[in-house]
């Protein structure tokens, strides 16, 4: 709620600094009120202070079941933000972790396709069909064994032949 006031309020920011470093690190968090806070960052224009919940989410969270809800909403910021770098760079631990065995939910790994295959779209749009085809290849390992099977594992190759079409790649 402070931390709320003093954003509407436009506080310098020294203050709302401290309140939401206040919140995030208060012991009764948890990671959906975690989640809220940094959400209200964004919406206030706090992009800073919401990469700083996610990271110290991350870490305090890192074995909770819910950790991987920190990831796809940190996933989804930087895409928005458009630092495709670092998307990367965090989708590649997902996909290591998911080699491990740490798979993201059905309903994480839905958001995750589809923020991917925005990415590509664009890419595509933007006549980029490497980097469609970097996207939905991210996409495409983020698939279990038993999704390859699926509807939208086929739109997936469709799309990627339709990358390759583009790049007159037709040996791949």
């Amino acid at each position: 709620m402070k931390l709320s006031i003093l954003l509407t309020a436009k506080a310098n920011d020294s203050r709302i600094s401290a309140a939401f470093e206040e919140t995030i690190q208060h012991p009764d968090l948890d990671v959906a009120m975690g989640l809220t806070v940094t959400e209200l960052a964004i919406q206030h224009k706090r992009v800073d202070l919401a990469y700083s919940g996610f990271r110290q989410l991350s870490v305090r969270f890192h074995n909770s079941p819910e950790f991987e809800r920190i990831r796809v909403a940190h996933l989804e910021l930087l895409l928005q933000q458009q630092k495709a770098q670092a998307a990367r760079d965090l989708l590649s631990d997902v996909i290591r972790d998911q080699g491990s065995g740490k798979l993201l939910n059905v309903g994480e790994r839905k958001k995750v396709h589809k923020m991917l295959w925005q990415q590509a779209s664009t890419a595509c749009e933007a006549d980029q069909p490497l980097e469609a085809l970097e996207w939905y290849d991210t996409s495409l390992r983020l698939f279990t064994r038993e999704e390859l099977d699926s509807v939208n594992a086929g739109k997936l190759q469709r799309n990627r032949a339709s990358c390759f079409i583009s790049m007159n790649d037709l040996e791949s």
